[in-house]
């Protein structure tokens, strides 16, 4: 899009072995697109960094107070699992409820 390199996964939930095959290694992406659990996965995490290498990370599918899955309360909740993915992904950030907007850098 407009010269940048663009990957986003939708609600997939296919795993790690499918990201080599789009050749996006040698090439990396300037955003990815990704759902929380994607980052959450020790092996996904690996497959994106390994695989994907992008410049920005655009976190989807996080939940709305009060409707978080058994899996973020497992973690101690929303801005826990957002923290742990930060720590993984300094270039990471949240996509809120209400419209998203940044600047790729």
């Amino acid at each position: 899009m407009d010269g940048r390199r663009i990957i986003h996964l939708g609600d997939t939930t296919v795993g790690a072995d499918a990201f080599a095959p789009l050749g996006l290694a040698g090439r990396g992406v300037d955003l990815a697109l990704l759902p929380y659990w994607y980052l959450t996965s020790p092996e996904l995490r690996e497959a994106v960094r390994r695989e994907m290498r992008p410049s920005e990370i655009l976190v989807l599918h996080t939940p709305a107070p009060g409707y978080e899955s058994a899996f973020v309360k497992s973690k101690g909740g929303w801005d826990a699992v957002m923290r742990e993915i930060q720590a993984a992904f300094p270039n990471a950030r949240a996509a809120g409820l209400e419209r998203t907007s940044f600047v790729l850098r």
